[in-house]
Formats: structure tokens, C-alpha cells, sequence
């Protein structure tokens, strides 16, 4: 039998509705209850704060650990929605003392993980079958030329573009630089790595580098305006579809400034490949930093 004990509801929660069920998640602990209409009229007494009594609704709601013996405060300090982003996509574990005896176990608890997901390889290459355009070599004399320390004193922010024509090779520069399979980098081998995913320029977990570039071309010679994705394999442009008729503004909240770039690339993330398949992963800020690394080098070349 429950104590008659005084509880609050935690802060740290949520409801969705739907399909005409009630689901509670608590996203700090990473843990989701579908909960029926009774259930939910008592935590919303629980959030004023009340006893818990011995019925199943209350027994149930206490087991779940969504209640606090403690009236929560909340001093976060911003809206709702970061709350939820922050703690929802934080590791829910706490930090751990060092513990040098057991980093074998690691180790081997790491590999044994590998075995287990290594017959459910994901596809770490996107093919949109889209008539294809091989783009021309890379110009990495120029690039090996540049000094990285001048390159970054360089860059600031532009908002003066003119409507004039770029080069496919500076575009061709530019995806290899930044997305590319960097293929004659090839640390692994000489080790007897079992090779699996390939390297960018960029870091990524597993060398399965899920983000993916389009490229919204305008005004690039020989090439046709329309929206390309980059087969970072082949170094080729196989071609989505063609621009739809709204300037390019009007997808990036009204900079108009943006109207006359000769090219903009965009980056998404397949998260089922990030993630092996996983749709919920405690991680979903992992892309977000693997993109935003990839960004920072666009932004070098």
C-alpha cells in the first residue's frame, strides 16, 4: 500500500495525442508511457501537488517515477521547446569514475556490439537516379596553395552577390573539398582495419558520414539551373528536378540578398543510416554537429 505521501509531477515531461491515445514522455530519463484518461486527469492534480493513495491509478503513475517528493522549480530561463531539446537529446546517463581495470571489458563489450550489427550494415550511399554529370577534377593545387591562416582572417559574412556566372570547376572545388570520398586517404589499411564508410574532410562516427549535399544551381557555366545532388563516391551530379518558380529567398525566411547567388548548397542528414536503423536514438543532436562540421569547412573553401 502506497504512503500518504505528499508528491509533485515533474517538469521534465510531456503529453502527445494521438490516434486517440495519451502518451506521457519523460525526456530526461528517455522513457515513454501510453497512459489512459484517468491516468491523465491525476497527473494534472499532481502537477498542483497531492497525495498518493493506494488506487492503481496512483500506484502506477508512482512506479513510473514521473513524480517528485519535492515541488520541482523550474529556472531554466527560456521557452519550452529548447528545454526539451537540451535535456531530450542529453546522454541519460551520469558521469562515471574512472575505472582503468575495466577499459578491456570496454573494449571488448565495444566489439562484441560490432559484431552484432555488422550483418545490418546500413547504405551509406545515396543515389537519387537522376541523369548524372561527371564533374571535372578537383583543383587541389589551389587548395594546398592557400594558407589555412590567411583563409580564415579572410572570411566574413557576404550579402553582395551579383547575378554573374561561376565556373563548374570552382563548384567542382568546392563539393570535392567539402563532401567527397577522400579515397587516397586511406589511414586503415595498413593496419588491417576492416574498412567500413569512407572519409570527408570532416569527421564522422563510424566513417558513415550521413549528411548529404544538394546544390540549388543558377548561374554555374555549363550546367543547367535546377537542383542537384552530389554523389560524393563518383564526384557526379545526378540532377533532382528543376527550380521551382520562387526565387531562392523565399526558402531561407526572406534574405533576399541570397537571389542572385550563382549556386547555394544545402546539407540534410539521413538519420536511419547515423544511426543503423535506430528512430530513437537518444542522440538526435549528433547530426546536427556532424552537418554544422561539414558547413565549417564549406565555408573555408
Amino acid at each position: 500500500m502506497c504512503s500518504a505521501k505528499k508528491k509533485w509531477l515533474s517538469n521534465d515531461i510531456f503529453f502527445l495525442l494521438k490516434d486517440g491515445a495519451i502518451y506521457l514522455w519523460d525526456y530526461r530519463n528517455h522513457i515513454q508511457f501510453q497512459i489512459s484518461v484517468s491516468e491523465f486527469e491525476r497527473l494534472v492534480t499532481f502537477s498542483t501537488g497531492d497525495f498518493v493513495s493506494d488506487t492503481a491509478d496512483d500506484v502506477s503513475i508512482d512506479s513510473s517515477g514521473v513524480l517528485c517528493e519535492v515541488k520541482p522549480t523550474d529556472d531554466w530561463g527560456w521557452d519550452v521547446l529548447s528545454k526539451i531539446f537540451h535535456i531530450g537529446t542529453s546522454h541519460p546517463n551520469p558521469p562515471t569514475p574512472d575505472k582503468p581495470e575495466m577499459y578491456i571489458e570496454y573494449a571488448k563489450s565495444y566489439l562484441d556490439f560490432c559484431k552484432s550489427i555488422h550483418k545490418n550494415e546500413p547504405n551509406i550511399f545515396l543515389i537519387k537516379g537522376g541523369k548524372k554529370t561527371l564533374l571535372p577534377p578537383p583543383n587541389l593545387s589551389a587548395i594546398k596553395e592557400a594558407s589555412l591562416w590567411e583563409t580564415l582572417l579572410a572570411r566574413h559574412t557576404c550579402r553582395d552577390f551579383f547575378d554573374t556566372p561561376i565556373s563548374i570547376s570552382s563548384l567542382a572545388t568546392i563539393l570535392y573539398g567539402t563532401l567527397a570520398d577522400k579515397k587516397e586517404t586511406d589511414y586503415d589499411a595498413p593496419i588491417g582495419a576492416q574498412k567500413f564508410g569512407f572519409r570527408r574532410t570532416s569527421p564522422s562516427a563510424g566513417g558513415l558520414q550521413a549528411t548529404e549535399g544538394y546544390v540549388w544551381v543558377q548561374n554555374v557555366e555549363d550546367l543547367d539551373p535546377g537542383i542537384y545532388h552530389y554523389i560524393c563516391e563518383q564526384h557526379t551530379l545526378e540532377r533532382v528536378r528543376d527550380l521551382p518558380p520562387e526565387v531562392l529567398s523565399t526558402y531561407l525566411c526572406g534574405q533576399h540578398w541570397a537571389n542572385n547567388l550563382a549556386f547555394a548548397i544545402f546539407f540534410s542528414h539521413l538519420v536511419l543510416t547515423s544511426f543503423g536503423g535506430n528512430t530513437r536514438t537518444l542522440a538526435p543532436i549528433v547530426p546536427c554537429c556532424s552537418t554544422l562540421d561539414i558547413y565549417h569547412k564549406l565555408q573555408i573553401y
